[in-house]
């Protein structure tokens, strides 16, 4: 018998044990998944400025432009114009567009979504799905989150360890007026325009009465494309677009409100007449950046980099999608070209794209073969003018009119604080153009990853610069301050900090400023970039597309 209850004791023991690192394994699984899939309820974004600012720094400021108003409510007399936004800022903004020129030629009231910026988007789903996350997709009963969280989104004290469930991922974007980003004011003198101050939908929760809204329901991204004629019987299809629909039908609605799905796609609104397509100029050249704490800090960053078309940029797509998969041969491409451009030579001819490709083995370390050259035929946007020298300066005055803040800021200066490069200069002659700065806006964040997709470019570019090695390079005496105050800006109506979610916006900006500027093929940023931003910047007509 005591051999049996020793042998029982022994049992339990074990099994005691097993249990203990079962539970053990379990919990340690949990934590894991917890850590990794659960929506962050701190900021997941990198600030421009490298660390934290005390809140004494913050600037709370009101994200709405001189149109918007805070009530809203039918009007038995005007006809509405309505649609539903959906993915990343580039893609808002040309939906943005193609609703400007639309409710224009209906003649009707475009009621204006907000602008949605950061990580957490709201993708595109189909109508009556989409229609109900833009219901749900302010930040309605969530004003106590940053106090639950931490004292202004971002504070040098820990967050608390448990904040509220519904508090999670509330800093990882924010929404912000259109006409607070862009100069509106000669469209809406032309044409009604509704935005409300609170970055809600209220005519989404409470649509006309009487059921007075004609709703075009897609089921996919691509289900209309809006034509100002009617298609003949017999007209191919279109390689995207499953139906042509002639905008005559929808100006011949009487329902107070046409509700549309999706806008978003440069080639959505197929325009013939040509009173339709000047008037889509005028709107689309407006799409300009405006918003004059961005245009005070581009300009900085330029005059930074030796002023106005004394550098080139390049805009790198590499972190998501067919973008990743893409990396290599997206690098390889925007290399070619800028060094074809820095160099002078014929990257479309046989013999200049050789020259390139000799020099790519020259330049780029590696131990592997190197493919046949890419294909050089894609245009890039430069300057007629010769790229100075490396050294001279073309600065232009930061702008005077800056608004009011609370901290000390000349604004209005004009010393030279040209940045000092990281990088060896070439010193053979022939490779001496390819010292010049090279301003390089990416979507990669991991330090290690930029350092390892972008060594190509380093390599010919040895004054490369990103905009997060302002806060670490030696310009001047510190960081620049118009870049600074990007980061002390505060959204006043959900308490977020819109540096990290203004810096593309930034990106953009200096880049547009570039002698020459690359883009990634298939990117809405630099297509941004290369057909409004650069071309408006030099003087030049802007890119027609659709």
């Amino acid at each position: 018998m005591a051999y049996h209850s020793h042998t029982v004791r022994l049992y339990r023991r074990k099994r005691n044990l097993c249990c203990l690192f079962f539970l053990l394994f379990v919990g340690s699984i949990t934590c894991l998944i917890l850590a990794l899939f659960l929506p962050s309820c701190t900021p997941r974004v990198t600030f421009i400025s490298g660390g934290t600012l005390p809140d004494d720094d913050l600037i709370t400021l009101q994200v709405v432009g001189p149109s918007s108003r805070r009530l809203f409510k039918w009007n038995a007399s005007e006809k509405y114009l309505a649609y539903l936004p959906h993915s990343g800022f580039h893609n808002q903004r040309i939906a943005l567009e193609n609703a400007l020129v639309l409710a224009r030629l209906l003649n009707r009231t475009l009621l204006m979504p907000p602008a949605r910026l950061g990580k957490d988007l709201i993708s595109y789903h189909k109508f009556d799905d989409l229609h109900r996350l833009l219901i749900h997709s302010g930040k309605q009963g969530l004003l106590h989150c940053p106090r639950a969280i931490s004292r202004r989104g971002v504070s040098p004290s820990p967050p608390s360890p448990s904040p509220p469930p519904e508090c999670w991922g509330y800093f990882d974007y924010t929404h912000v007026s259109w006409d607070w980003l862009f100069d509106l004011s000669s469209i809406a003198a032309e044409q009604p325009l509704f935005h409300h101050e609170t970055f809600t939908y209220p005519w989404l929760e409470n649509p006309p009465p009487d059921a007075g809204t004609f709703k075009l329901r897609d089921q996919t991204a691509y289900d209309f494309r809006f034509v100002d004629h009617v298609p003949a019987a017999n007209a191919r299809p279109h390689p995207r677009y499953r139906t042509s629909y002639p905008i005559s039908l929808l100006a011949a609605s009487d329902a107070q409100l046409i509700q549309l799905g999706t806008l978003f796609g440069s080639s959505r609104l197929h325009l013939t007449k040509r009173r339709n397509i000047a008037m889509r100029t005028a709107i689309r050249e407006r799409m300009a950046i405006a918003n004059p704490y961005l245009r005070a800090a581009s300009l900085a960053v330029a005059n930074a980099l030796g002023g106005q078309d004394t550098f080139l940029a390049a805009h790198v797509r590499l972190s998501n999608g067919p973008f990743r998969a893409l990396r290599e041969q997206t690098v390889r491409s925007i290399w070619y070209r800028l060094v074809a451009c820095a160099l002078n030579i014929n990257g479309s001819s046989d013999s200049g794209t050789e020259e390139v490709y000799t020099l790519e083995r020259r330049l780029v370390p590696t131990d592997a073969e190197f493919p046949p050259p890419p294909d050089l035929s894609v245009s890039l946007r430069v300057n007629h003018a010769r790229l100075p020298t490396s050294g001279s300066t073309r600065l232009v005055p930061v702008l005077d009119a800056m608004p009011p803040m609370n901290m000390n800021m000349n604004s209005g200066s004009s010393t030279v604080r040209v940045i000092k490069c990281a990088g060896k200069p070439h010193e053979e002659s022939e490779l001496a153009p390819l010292n010049v700065p090279l301003f390089v806006a990416t979507d990669i964040e991991e330090e290690g990853d930029v350092q390892d997709s972008l060594a190509p470019l380093r390599a010919a570019f040895p004054c490369m610069v990103l905009l997060r090695d302002l806060a670490t390079m030696e310009v001047g005496t510190s960081l620049l301050r118009e870049v600074r105050v990007l980061d002390q800006l505060v959204n006043a109506e959900d308490g977020v900090r819109l540096g990290p979610f203004l810096a593309p916006l930034l990106d953009a900006g200096v880049a547009a400023r570039a002698w020459a500027v690359v883009g990634t093929e298939g990117s809405t940023f630099s297509t941004y970039v290369e057909d409004l931003l650069w071309p408006r910047e030099h003087g030049r007509q802007i890119v027609q597309r659709g």
